[in-house]
Order: structure tokens, then C-alpha cells, then sequence
């Protein structure tokens, strides 16, 4: 599974991106913004994107959208943290599969899951 990581935390992400890694994911893409993960969607195969919600250049429910329509196959998990049930009932829609806290133990145990 290729997976698309998108933070504008540089710490977040290439700790994100370890861990992952840790928990055998080792297929993964780093992008720090929207143009980063919009140029990476252009050269990449990706089957899942996973969103930082506040991105420099837009948030993560708008891009989930665009991706969901620009590439209807590739699931988008919103990851913040700036969570609560209130907050994750916000970010439900068509083009996000699901909205969960900025833990890396919440995000393997949902790509456990399939």
C-alpha cells in the first residue's frame, strides 16, 4: 500500500513517517503542503492519503475533496489534532474515510483494520 503523508510539521512527518515504517509501512510519500501533495498525487500511485486538517496553502477536508475527485479509489484519513467527536462528525463526508487524533497508534490500528 503506498501511502501519502501530509504535514506541514517537518518533525511530525518524518517521525510519522518512521513509525510507520516501524509498523512495516514502507511505501510512503512526504508532502508538507497541498502543492506538494498535489505533485506527488501526479507522480505516485497512491491508494491512501493521510491529512494534516491545517496545511499552509488550505485544509485537509478541501483537499481530501479534490483528491476524492480528481482520484476516486484512494481512501483519505484526516489526522489532526485539533480533535474532538464534535470535530470528527465535521470532517465526515464522501471524500474522507475517516477523521481520527494526531497518534500513531490510532492510524496503524485503522490501516489494520482494511
Amino acid at each position: 500500500m503506498k501511502i501519502l503523508l501530509i504535514d506541514d510539521d517537518r518533525n511530525m512527518l518524518s517521525s510519522l513517517g518512521f513509525l510507520l515504517n516501524e509498523h512495516g509501512y514502507t511505501d510512503l510519500i512526504l508532502a508538507s503542503d497541498c502543492r506538494q501533495a498535489r505533485e506527488a498525487l501526479k507522480e505516485n500511485q497512491v491508494d491512501l492519503c493521510v491529512i494534516d486538517y491545517a496545511l499552509p496553502d488550505g485544509n485537509g477536508v478541501d483537499l481530501a475533496a479534490e483528491i476524492k475527485k480528481s482520484y476516486p479509489k484512494i481512501r483519505n484519513i484526516i489526522f489532526t489534532a485539533y480533535f474532538s467527536d464534535d470535530i470528527s462528525n465535521n470532517f465526515k463526508s464522501e471524500a474522507v474515510y475517516a477523521a481520527i487524533p494526531k497518534k500513531v497508534s490510532k492510524l496503524v490500528e485503522l490501516l489494520e483494520k482494511k
